[in-house]
């Protein structure tokens, strides 16, 4: 029996206080729940697919060392995605430059084979989509990430950010409005 099994059915807080205790199995439990949408967020912050995975990689190892000093007074995954967003902010400072959104984080879903022709103005579409998004003020583009990607609710995304449900609704509204704006002018 694989070892994390006895540990399927405990929520994020309860794995953590495992881990704590020095339960390693726990926390890999933890990183394989969270890892595939941690790098997500944070692709959608850095625009860089390699470095997303090195952040979230350092980002778990650091609350790994820090687990001891771990409060559940949010979701872990709020937690680690304000460590991801510190950690993110820090390296896009550091860079000194913009990020282009990397495709991947626009792919969409094939019902079908799409002809040459298609495929090509599939994809002009996403870039431009993509340079839209990259226009729009970090805040805008994090709340529209987690709400529309994630699939977040307002009140999900808010505590991810750290922000009011308020607040995160109008940032979602004015990103849907500028994006809506640059479509019609495009036409």
């Amino acid at each position: 029996m694989d070892p994390r099994e006895r540990f399927a059915d405990c929520t994020d807080n309860e794995l953590m206080r495992c881990t704590a205790a020095g339960q390693k199995t726990a926390y890999e439990v933890l990183i394989l729940r969270h890892r595939k949408a941690a790098e997500g967020y944070c692709l959608s912050l850095i625009r860089d697919e390699r470095e997303a995975e090195d952040i979230v990689q350092d980002s778990f190892a650091d609350i790994y060392v820090q687990r001891e000093a771990y409060r559940d007074t949010f979701s872990f995954q709020a937690y680690l995605y304000a460590v991801i967003r510190h950690k993110a902010s820090d390296h896009l400072r550091r860079a000194g430059r913009s990020e282009t959104l990397d495709e991947t984080v626009l792919e969409a879903v094939p019902g079908r084979e799409p002809s040459p022709e298609e495929e090509f103005l599939r994809r002009e579409e996403t870039d431009r989509l993509a340079e839209w998004i990259m226009d729009l003020p970090e805040n805008y583009r994090e709340a529209l990430y987690l709400f529309c990607v994630e699939g977040r609710s307002y009140q999900e995304t808010a505590l991810e950010m750290g922000r009011s449900v308020p607040q995160v609704k109008i940032w979602i509204y004015r990103a849907r409005k500028k994006l809506q704006k640059r479509r019609m002018e495009e036409r």
